[in-house]
């Protein structure tokens, strides 16, 4: 099991926070949406988790934005070392919103804080599922917000939000070099995590 110890200081969690939302003003047309969805969470964004179990990476306050922009930095190192041919835009947009399912609704949580001590000191799940709202796929959840707050996206788009969650083995070779990008940037922002 991971242990996942990690805790950002308010600094570091506005200093991610702050270069999430810049990073959002490069994505053309679609900018003015994604700063209003950004804008929309705000602190939720800030301070979400980005898993709920300590064996996955970001399982801490400000982990979601903190892996993200990891992700877009891996993302953008395996561009540039193997000439992969993607728009910036859509290695950005990707990047960073690929699970942002992760926060919920709109107006609920999807992460709550955990209440079992049992889970928190046995386990160090600093975070439980919230039963309160649907169940839905982090990818699912990751799209319905997106087109929520009229970020369209584009083929390639699409299919690399799914297929960043996990679940490509349909896709196992075919998919778009997009999808290949930021499945494999999010696998090594995972790994790259240290105990």
């Amino acid at each position: 099991m991971r242990d996942n110890k990690i805790m950002l200081t308010v600094e570091e969690i506005t200093d991610n926070f702050d270069t999430f939302a810049s990073l959002c003003e490069e994505l053309g047309d679609r900018s003015e949406a994604a700063t209003k969805m950004v804008e929309h969470f705000g602190e939720r964004l800030a301070m979400a988790p980005a898993a709920a179990a300590p064996k996955y990476a970001g399982a801490y306050h400000g982990g979601l934005i903190a892996t993200n922009l990891q992700t877009l930095h891996n993302a953008s190192q395996l561009v540039k070392t193997f000439d992969i041919d993607v728009k910036k835009s859509s290695l950005i947009l990707c990047s960073l919103f690929h699970n942002i399912g992760v926060l919920g609704t709109k107006e609920t949580d999807l992460y709550i804080e955990q209440e079992n001590d049992w889970r928190r000191e046995n386990l160090g799940e600093m975070f439980a599922f919230n039963q309160d709202i649907s169940f839905m796929t982090i990818a699912d959840r990751s799209t319905y917000l997106l087109q929520e707050f009229g970020i369209n996206l584009e083929e390639d788009e699409y299919l690399a939000i799914r297929l960043a969650n996990w679940d490509n083995r349909r896709y196992h070779w075919l998919e778009p070099p997009l999808a290949f990008v930021t499945y494999a940037a999010s696998r090594l922002t995972s790994f790259g995590e240290k105990d």
